[in-house]
């Protein structure tokens, strides 16, 4: 199978070069995702089809659409990717999936707790990314399928306790977006041992003030409200602890762009050697045919003019 189009599929790929091969196709017009894909079928063996896990795995990201597509992209580089055809090809990373357990009922809060949103499906996808390329590169191992789903869950858990409280407290939902889930989209691994325990308890009572974490930025949106009671101790604290993180954050981007520097000083500097030997190369190449070219005209000239005085 052969088309004509930048990045079409031509040999057996993986999820992601059929991510980026159907997404190229489609940019370049009048192509179809299963048309594509039956196409393939028809004439590749047996073992390189798109069926099965695989062509689950394919259909899901396609599903999933705008920037959650674009992360699961983004996140191959040199060091590898967190995903793989197994653990995407779960049916709970997509939207509109509903998590259940024995305690849930259609009256119980996480009837509401446990539905998957796009949104929650990015920050799944958004931690994934952050744990994974957080780890040192020799200890960086792809979360299985089970994994996945949980992280899903507990994400779908964050969203649907942000949306609780908005509803509850005027104005708060950018204060939690940048204050608490923005901690859950860089990886923060504490969020995930405190959200993973309501999830796998699915306690009835459960709500945004039986998280604590939760329960203290809100503590903190309401002192700082005119009529609000004072900020207690816990906010004060987290308070301190999110300064010294900005400034952690702020300084190792310093250094980051010093480093950057430094490197493209380097490179400046290296270019401009590589450019001089090039001329200096090019001097010498057209010296030696001047010379040749001379001795070549002089010999001639002796053989075949004749001088007169």
């Amino acid at each position: 199978m052969k088309v004509l189009a930048r990045g079409s599929i031509r040999e057996a790929p993986n999820p992601i070069t059929w991510l980026n091969g159907l997404i190229s196709l489609q940019a370049s017009g009048g192509w179809d995702t299963s048309d594509v894909i039956r196409a393939w079928n028809d004439g590749a063996a047996a073992r390189d089809r798109l069926t099965g896990q695989r062509f689950m795995t394919v259909r899901n990201i396609l599903e999933l659409e705008g920037e959650a597509v674009l992360l699961i992209d983004q996140s191959v580089s040199y060091s590898g990717s967190p995903y793989s055809e197994e653990n995407l090809s779960s049916k709970k990373l997509l939207p509109g999936w509903q998590f259940k357990g024995a305690k849930v009922t259609k009256q119980s809060n996480w009837a509401r707790y446990g539905l998957v949103t796009r949104e929650s499906a990015t920050y799944t996808l958004q931690y994934t990314n952050n744990v994974f390329g957080g780890m040192p590169k020799t200890l960086r191992q792809k979360p299985t399928k089970t994994t996945l789903e949980q992280r899903s869950e507990f994400c779908a858990l964050a969203v649907a306790l942000r949306e609780d409280l908005v509803k509850e407290i005027p104005n708060i939902e950018d204060y939690i977006n940048k204050r608490w889930l923005k901690r859950l989209a860089a990886g923060d691994v504490a969020l995930e041992v405190e959200l993973g325990a309501a999830c796998a308890s699915k306690d009835p009572g459960f709500g945004p003030r039986s998280c604590d974490s939760l329960r203290q930025l809100v503590d903190e949106f309401n002192g700082g409200r005119p009529g609000a009671q004072p900020k207690g101790a816990a906010s004060v604290n987290l308070d301190k602890a999110q300064m010294e993180l900005d400034a952690t954050t702020f300084a190792l981007l310093k250094q980051e762009i010093e480093f950057d520097l430094q490197s493209f000083q380097v490179f400046l500097a290296n270019t401009a050697s590589h450019d001089s030997t090039v001329a200096h190369q090019k001097n010498l190449w057209r010296r030696k045919l001047h010379d040749e070219a001379m001795g070549a005209a002089e010999a001639y000239l002796d053989r075949h003019a004749t001088c007169y005085e």
